[in-house]
């Protein structure tokens, strides 16, 4: 709890203007309120929220707390699973570019067999020509 200093016209039982202070506590964090400036032992006992909160609102913002703890949990989950993701997309990613080198050194073969197969083929028509002509002649 730390005090703050306020103009503050409101006045104690003993007649004291009184003194405002934040709390600092996880239940009320932030929230002002007043009492007597005289030490604990010598004081009147005066003591009010300047806000006038309600027990409703302040149980709505409690909800809201929790509300937003629960969210917060569900933010950080969710970048948990993103995080995953991403990596196992990078894996994917990965495997793709090996399956696409693979692909590609598959087609360069199937082209120079494919080539080979040609020449054989133009080979084997001049050969089957010139036989063709040896026994004409």
């Amino acid at each position: 709890m730390s005090e703050i200093s306020c103009n503050s016209t409101k006045y104690c039982h003993c007649g004291e203007i009184n003194r405002f202070f934040i709390l600092k506590i996880p239940s009320n964090p932030g929230r002002k309120f007043c009492k007597c400036p005289k030490p604990k032992a010598k004081n009147c006992g005066f003591w009010e929220w300047p806000d006038n909160f309600s027990d409703n609102t302040l149980s709505e913002i409690s909800d809201l707390k929790g509300k937003l703890e629960v969210a917060t949990v569900k933010i950080d989950n969710l970048r948990e699973s993103l995080d995953a993701i991403r990596l196992e997309r990078d894996n994917l990613k990965k495997k793709v570019d090996n399956l696409e080198a693979i692909n590609n050194s598959q087609v360069n073969k199937s082209r120079k067999l494919e080539e080979k197969i040609l020449k054989l083929k133009m080979l084997f028509m001049i050969s089957l020509a010139v036989l063709v002509g040896f026994f004409c002649c």
